[in-house]
């Protein structure tokens, strides 16, 4: 009857990116998002200034969708069943949180609000979230060198949050409005991830 590491759960992990999602979401709306017909798409992008505590939230919210991806929990599970055959869910469950329990704090941390951020939004395709998306943030034990994640947030609006080993550091967050076929792209890029379920 006592509590052992068997009977973790990690789902307290990601209280602040849950409790932050609804704030976040009103504040990314409310950035400059004009389309500005250009040729080159560097000329499109329009520099946005933001504090570092809410570039923290952002990246603590998107990183927790990473987390909690279907890539991650298969990852986390994957030796043991590739070694023993199928394993009952329980079980299953167990070993997924106990191999990221740490996962979600390492990355945001290593992130924090060291990166540069695009906040793309649609004139009226929508962005597909399905159950994956692109990310190179894999369950981890060590922060990574450099994560790369595309997410979308809502129907209208994705995030691009990326901390490449060299950047400026200014601007560090952009908006974008794309048009159609750019969105087509962004979603063929998660469709990578998630075609098996949408």
């Amino acid at each position: 009857g006592d509590s052992t590491d068997w009977d973790t759960s990690f789902e307290r992990e990601f209280d602040a990116a849950d409790g932050n999602f609804p704030q976040i979401i009103s504040w990314l709306n409310s950035l400059n998002h004009d389309y500005k017909p250009s040729q080159k798409l560097r000329d499109r992008f329009l520099k946005q200034s933001a504090d570092d505590a809410v570039l923290r939230t952002l990246t603590e919210c998107v990183v927790s969708l990473a987390v909690r991806g279907p890539m991650n929990r298969e990852a986390s599970v994957f030796v043991a069943d590739h070694l023993r055959g199928p394993i009952p869910k329980q079980e299953r469950e167990t070993l997924i949180s106990l191999n990221m329990r740490n996962s979600q704090r390492t990355i945001s941390d290593s992130i924090g609000s060291n990166a540069k951020f695009a906040v793309l939004f649609s004139q009226g395709k929508e962005f597909i979230f399905g159950d994956g998306f692109f990310h190179n943030v894999k369950a981890v034990i060590n922060p990574p060198i450099n994560p790369k994640i595309l997410a979308p947030i809502t129907p209208n609006l994705s995030v691009i949050v990326t901390r490449p080993t060299t950047f400026t550091a200014s601007p560090r967050l952009l908006t974008i409005v794309l048009t159609d076929e750019e969105v087509d792209r962004c979603n063929h890029a998660v469709q990578v991830y998630s075609r098996q379920a949408l």
